[in-house]
C-alpha cells in the first residue's frame, strides 16, 4: 500500500501554478544572462576600438556674451593656468561655409546686439580615443598684438560615445598706462601658440610685449561633454556659448 502511494506521488503531473513559476525563473535567469553579456559586450575595449577610425564633419560656433547683458558682479579667479598641451594640432583645412548647417543661429546672432560670434569654421576628422587624439587651436575675435580675444584648444575623442573636451580663455585687453598697471599685472602671461619660438617673437614684436596691449581680465572654459552625432548641442557659460554639431562620414572628401 505504500509503494503504491509513493508510485503513485511520484507520477502525478505538477500543478500548473508550479510550472508556470518554474518558467518564469528560468526566463528570468536567462534574460539576466543575456542583459549582462550585453553590457559587458558594449562596453568592452574592442567595442570601443571599432568606433576609432571614423571620419567626421565638425562644425562648432563659438560666442560672446557682450558687457551689457553680463552680470558685472562677478569675480573671476586671476590663479589660473594657462597651456597649450604637448599633443596640439592646427585645424589643416576648413570647409566652406556652404557646409555650415548652423549658419541660422550664426546669422541670429550677429543681428543680435547682446552676442559676438567669435568663432564659426567646420572641418573633417578622424576620430580616435582619448589617449590618441589631439588638441585643436582654436582662436577668434578681435586681434590683439600676438593674441586673440579668444584662444586655447578643443579635444574630440570617440568611444562608445563622441566627447568634447575645452580649454579655451577669453581675454579682456587694454594697452598699459600709468594707473592700470597694477591691475593686467594680476594676471598670468598668455602663453605662446604651440611650437612658437617665445623668444623670436619679442624680438620682433618687442614693442607689443612692451607697450602692446596686455590681458586685464580672463575668463577660463573648461567643460566635458558626451555627445551624439547628428545633433545640435549646446554648453552654456556666464560669458560664452557654443554650439557644436558632428556628422558622421562615409568617405572623407578630398
Amino acid at each position: 500500500m505504500a509503494i503504491q502511494l509513493i508510485q503513485r506521488f511520484n507520477t502525478s503531473p505538477l500543478p500548473v501554478g508550479v510550472i508556470s513559476s518554474m518558467a518564469m525563473r528560468v526566463a528570468f535567469v536567462l534574460l539576466a544572462t543575456l542583459i549582462a553579456v550585453t553590457t559587458l559586450t558594449m562596453f568592452s575595449p574592442s567595442a570601443y576600438a571599432q568606433n576609432e577610425g571614423r571620419w567626421y564633419q565638425v562644425e562648432l560656433l563659438i560666442f560672446k556674451r557682450n558687457p551689457a547683458t553680463i552680470n558685472t558682479n562677478e569675480i573671476w579667479r586671476n590663479d589660473i593656468e594657462l597651456s597649450y598641451p604637448s599633443n596640439t594640432h592646427y585645424i589643416a583645412s576648413t570647409l566652406d561655409k556652404s557646409t555650415h548647417e548652423l549658419g541660422g543661429h550664426n546669422y541670429t546672432l550677429r543681428r543680435d546686439e547682446s552676442f559676438t560670434v567669435l568663432f564659426h569654421q567646420s572641418w573633417q576628422q578622424q576620430m580616435w580615443g582619448k589617449e590618441e587624439s589631439p588638441a585643436l587651436v582654436i582662436r577668434g575675435g578681435q586681434s590683439f598684438g600676438v593674441h586673440k580675444e579668444l584662444e586655447g584648444t578643443i579635444k574630440i575623442h570617440i568611444g562608445r560615445y563622441l566627447h568634447l573636451s575645452t580649454d579655451l580663455w577669453l581675454s579682456q585687453f587694454q594697452y598699459p598706462t600709468g594707473t592700470n598697471v597694477e591691475q593686467y599685472s594680476e594676471w598670468p602671461l598668455l602663453p605662446s601658440l604651440p611650437s612658437a619660438n617665445t623668444e623670436a617673437y619679442k624680438q620682433q614684436y618687442q614693442y607689443l610685449f612692451n607697450d602692446g596691449p596686455r590681458p586685464v581680465s580672463i575668463i577660463t572654459f573648461r567643460e566635458k561633454r558626451r555627445m551624439r552625432s547628428k545633433e545640435t548641442h549646446y554648453i552654456d557659460h556666464p560669458h560664452m556659448g557654443i554650439l557644436v554639431r558632428m556628422l558622421p562620414l562615409k568617405i572623407p572628401n578630398s
